[in-house]
């Protein structure tokens, strides 16, 4: 995986613990950050 791959996957790890604490005051940052993710993950499969 690539290196921008596994830092936006740690902070949406980052993003969901805050969420459940409940001291994330905005929650589309993890929509945002999923679907980089998973665009990031599409490339990754198609230039494989």
């Amino acid at each position: 995986m690539s290196e921008k791959l596994l830092e936006l996957m740690s902070s949406y790890l980052e993003l969901k613990f805050q969420h459940s604490k409940k001291a994330l005051k905005n929650t589309s940052e993890l929509k945002k950050i999923r679907r980089k993710i998973a665009k990031m993950k599409t490339i990754e499969v198609k230039n494989d």
